[in-house]
């Protein structure tokens, strides 16, 4: 499977470019418009969004702020954009319209051509995996505990979980969502009790395997300053992809 290839196809067509553009070292500039065949976004976040990849930009940008972003981020190094001043110069813009950045703007990683790590230093846990396929996950909506792994949206629909039990009590969950056609967006969450001990790991691990039988290609989200998250997605396999900013109605 090209995974990266399929990445590199999706981006394309949630930013309204080509691959060439997305691969090529100029940053990229697209006026926002409606989009029939990108991932899931609701319509607020996309007055602006921006891509960092390979240490370049791409800006999806509402007409009004075209011609801003085009000027001020034309030549920008990509890799520098996340810089806090930077964020807050952009935000001080979005804020005369209305929006701001949004809070979960994520780093995002997908599945490596390397295997997961064994270096597994955490207290192993003797727990059995569930799967719970796409008909049978609304029946876990009162397990209100795990939100990252499901979101039970109509729009963004789930479809596969895989749900760490142990003595009759569910301890975690990753869950997929369809958010494009063959590019699904994973979540994961472990109770406070069971932490630090390879739940997580494990479940994101089998869960993107799973996936990969399945000709689907998992993305792995997760914030700039989450540390912990990250050596999770490093640990069950993944590897650093893309960047992302949107924004959101103040």
């Amino acid at each position: 499977m090209d995974i990266k290839g399929i990445m590199l196809e999706q981006l394309a067509r949630d930013y309204a470019c080509s691959i060439v553009d997305i691969t090529s070292r100029r940053n990229v500039f697209v006026e926002a418009r409606k989009l029939s065949n990108s991932r899931y976004f609701a319509e607020d976040t996309s007055f602006l969004r921006v891509l960092c990849i390979n240490s370049k930009l791409v800006f999806f940008a509402d007409p009004v702020l075209y011609s801003w972003v085009r000027e001020r981020f034309d030549g920008f190094p990509g890799q520098w954009f996340f810089n806090i001043q930077t964020l807050k110069e952009v935000d001080n813009i979005l804020n005369r319209y209305g929006y701001q950045i949004h809070p979960f703007s994520h780093h995002n990683y997908i599945p490596g051509d390397h295997f997961a790590s064994s270096d597994n230093t955490e207290e192993p846990v003797d727990f059995r995996i569930k799967w719970v396929e796409k008909a049978d996950i609304p029946g876990l909506r009162e397990e209100n505990r795990f939100w990252n792994s499901f979101c039970f949206n109509s729009d963004v629909p789930d479809m596969l979980g895989a749900i760490a039990e142990k003595d009759g009590t569910y301890i975690g969950a990753a869950g997929v969502r369809a958010s494009s056609e063959n590019l699904w967006e994973m979540g994961v969450d472990v109770l406070e009790t069971a932490q630090g001990k390879g739940v997580a790991t494990t479940l994101v691990r089998v869960l993107k395997d799973e996936l990969l039988q399945r000709g689907k290609v998992p993305y792995y989200g997760t914030a700039e300053s989450h540390i912990k998250s990250q050596k999770v997605a490093v640990k069950a396999g993944f590897v650093p992809a893309w960047a992302e900013v949107y924004t959101r109605k103040i």
